[in-house]
């Protein structure tokens, strides 16, 4: 597994939030990346727009950020979600560049980004299979 860094949680969510980022990682097929870093952090932000999330790094290190200005089930959705980001940076799919894949995608509206259509069509799917399922 790539080493997590969990900041933000209640201790007694610590467990369960663990256990859904391990198989996040698995499902995602970077549970193999031993010497990478994810970073997370749930705090009491909104960002600009409508996003309740956010992921940037690199293919050694990804920062995750969730808001916890939404219910429990929508933070672990949005946590699918970044994971999936995640998996595109640490791969070197995805840069912060807008490249993607080898493209460039900085002319792109939002929703037509490859990444991020790529990211809400797992999402919801990741969230049922393996957090519904555990609790």
């Amino acid at each position: 597994m790539a080493i997590t860094l969990l900041k933000g949680v209640l201790k007694k969510d610590i467990p369960t939030v663990e256990l859904y980022l391990d198989q996040l990682q698995e499902a995602l097929n970077i549970h193999r990346l031993r010497s990478r870093f994810i970073d997370i952090t749930f705090k009491k932000w909104v960002q600009k727009g409508e996003a309740f999330g956010d992921c940037i790094g690199d293919k050694k290190w990804v920062t995750i950020n969730i808001s916890k200005m939404q219910s429990w089930e929508d933070q672990m959705k949005t946590l699918a979600h970044e994971m999936v980001h995640a998996e595109q940076f640490l791969r070197g799919d995805l840069t912060d560049t807008f490249m993607y894949k080898g493209r460039d995608f900085s002319e792109c509206v939002y929703e037509n980004q490859p990444w991020e259509r790529r990211a809400h069509s797992l999402e919801e799917k990741l969230y049922n299979k393996y957090y519904s399922e555990n609790n």
